[in-house]
């Protein structure tokens, strides 16, 4: 099991991504045909992402809310002069987005909080809709989804979340965001 798992966990793939003047590299971990697709679908899945970010990225943070295995984190941290901030409270996720930092050497530009974001710090329960790694439609203190229907719940616990205001007042996050996903 020890030696599959090593092998799984070393599978890395190159996403390369041309912009009008630059091309952007960076590595995935793609143990799974979830984060596989991530990969292979990184350029032509959300075009206006790309737009977005670089138009009005630069300096300024990114604040990646939902950052599961880190792909939009990795394109800003390599793409622009700005901090990454990536909220990304799913267990199943938080360990290929820190492999892929990891791997990526953007641990300096890249900060994880594996806390979930809430109109209000206090403890609630998140919701997983799916156990792969690379899954996403989640939850936090909520039972729907961001279709308003009925989270489907695969495994579900209590976890303490934070309002944005409060790690400010905290001192947790200094740098202002000049993008919020």
């Amino acid at each position: 099991r020890e030696i599959f798992t090593n092998k799984v966990d070393s599978e890395t793939q190159e996403v390369i991504h041309e912009t009008v003047s630059d091309v952007v590299r960076f590595k995935l971990h793609t143990p799974n045909s979830v984060c596989a697709m991530r990969q292979n679908s990184f350029s032509d899945k959300e075009p206006e992402m790309f737009e977005w970010i670089e138009e009005y990225g630069g300096k300024g943070a990114l604040y990646d809310i939902g950052a599961n295995i880190g792909i939009y984190s990795l394109y800003y941290a390599k793409s622009q002069p700005g901090n990454v901030y990536s909220f990304e409270p799913s267990a199943f996720n938080l360990r290929q987005l820190a492999k892929n930092v990891s791997v990526n050497s953007l641990s300096n530009k890249i900060t994880i909080i594996s806390t979930p974001l809430s109109d209000k710090t206090g403890v609630s329960t998140f919701i997983n809709s799916n156990v792969n790694e690379g899954g996403a439609l989640n939850a936090f203190g909520v039972n729907y989804g961001h279709d308003g229907e009925p989270i489907h719940k695969l495994v579900e616990y209590s976890v303490i979340g934070f309002s944005l205001d409060d790690l400010k007042h905290t001192g947790a996050i200094n740098e202002p965001p000049s993008l919020i996903k």
